[in-house]
């Protein structure tokens, strides 16, 4: 079992790192988490299109009803990778 070895103390404020790379880390985990949103966009909107195709081939309205709400979570996904900088409070601009 691993355990903390007693009277360490870490100056980045607990999580191991040095101060110096702290910013780095952050910098590759928003350029990760836009990977993750991106994979999120393109699985959504793929799924989308294809109950709305299966919809149009003689699908019932559980195939129209799944493409209209992957959809809008492409849009919403979409939305939010746009905006992320505001989110993250990285305005740019006034």
């Amino acid at each position: 079992m691993l355990r903390p070895t007693v009277g360490t103390e870490t100056p980045s404020g607990g999580n191991g790192l040095p101060p110096s790379d702290d910013r780095e880390v952050a910098v590759s985990l928003i350029a990760f988490h836009r990977v993750l949103i991106t994979t999120g966009i393109l699985f959504s909107g793929g799924f989308a299109a294809w109950q709305v195709q299966q919809f149009t081939q003689g699908g019932g309205a559980l195939q129209l009803a799944l493409g209209c709400v992957f959809g809008l979570a492409a849009l919403g996904l979409l939305w939010y990778l746009l905006h992320l900088d505001r989110y993250l409070g990285r305005t740019s601009g006034g």
